[in-house]
């Protein structure tokens, strides 16, 4: 027979969540949970949900996970768990940290979407993000949306490292990585961008699509470097349970999609200062980057995918042929 030893409220912590994230439909009963983690993982019980979250059904959620028994775990699913738990109890080590760091709002970056602090601990430097709550998604399903992918991205080159995270205090702690956003790049850093470079944005958006991420395509979600390349960050993850009415992008225009945010920031910088012929040069650059990178889709990827993406790349090119 097999048996679910006690654990540390750390770990419970994290299997109730990843059994929420997965199993539990209903987003209110979803957000409850995650809102509760602390008093779960401690007194084992969740209370006040409108649909009943019975024993058995996290029993058998665990067992599966734990033991082996669901072929899902064979297709990686308990390191999965395993990410996720080690993420949820690595914030304990930050949390001074990061709660000192709110009382303050020097170094502060508000984004669309989060408020942003870099954060210097044992030597290196990471990034704290705080996702503002929607009335549709609270603070803590938005939080469980990052740990998700973070889970699956972990150790993956040009994926932000997520260390640590807390649904308590809403936040995220990422290694910083290296370059640029997008809404800062300039004629020189698109004037560097190699072939190998683009290459691996490729395959990283290959295995973006692969693992079910959602990206969120703002310039300021996207990094280059001129030794690192590119880098991603702020990115999500929906199980099937939550997914049902999401329709994610396809490949193809995801391959289009950051290959057109590419110049505009730095076009609307040269442009706002009347700097015309910097202006046309990057523009020149940009399509001979955006040409390079259509040779390498197809020479790289399926046939289908490949004329898809070449199709959506091209209403782009055409729309700034002229400058």
């Amino acid at each position: 027979m097999v048996r679910i030893t006690s654990k540390e409220p750390g770990i419970v912590q994290a299997q109730v969540a990843q059994f929420a994230s997965e199993h539990v439909g209903s987003s209110v009963d979803r957000t409850h949970i995650l809102e509760n983690l602390s008093d779960i993982a401690i007194t084992k019980s969740i209370d006040d949900t409108s649909e009943p979250v019975t024993r058995e059904a996290y029993v058998d959620f665990m067992k599966d996970h734990l033991h082996g028994t669901h072929s899902d775990v064979q297709d990686g699913r308990s390191e999965i768990f395993s990410n996720r738990a080690a993420i949820m109890q690595a914030y304990d080590e930050f949390a001074p940290d990061v709660k000192a760091q709110f009382k303050s709002v020097d170094g502060y970056i508000a984004g669309g979407t989060s408020i942003i602090f870099p954060l210097h601990f044992k030597g290196k430097e990471y990034m704290v993000r705080k996702p503002f709550p929607k009335d549709w998604d609270p603070a803590a399903s938005v939080i469980d949306h990052h740990i998700a992918a973070a889970a699956l991205t972990h150790g993956l080159p040009h994926f932000e490292e997520v260390v640590a995270a807390s649904y308590e205090d809403g936040v995220t702690v990422a290694e910083k990585m290296p370059g640029k956003t997008f809404l800062n790049l300039e004629l020189r850093d698109i004037e560097a961008i190699t072939d190998i470079q683009l290459a691996e944005l490729i395959k990283t958006i290959q295995e973006a699509d692969r693992l079910g991420l959602e990206l969120d395509f703002n310039p300021e979600n996207f990094l280059y470097d001129k030794e690192a390349g590119f880098g991603l960050i702020d990115l999500a993850a929906f199980s099937d349970v939550r997914n049902k009415n999401r329709q994610p992008k396809r490949l193809s225009e995801m391959l289009a999609l950051i290959i057109q945010l590419l110049p505009i920031p730095a076009k609307e910088k040269y442009l706002q200062v009347n700097d015309y012929e910097n202006g046309r040069k990057l523009m020149k650059a940009v399509k001979e980057v955006t040409s390079r990178y259509k040779e390498i889709i197809l020479s790289d990827l399926s046939q289908d995918v490949a004329k898809e993406a070449i199709s959506e790349i091209g209403t782009f090119t055409d729309y700034y042929k002229n400058l």
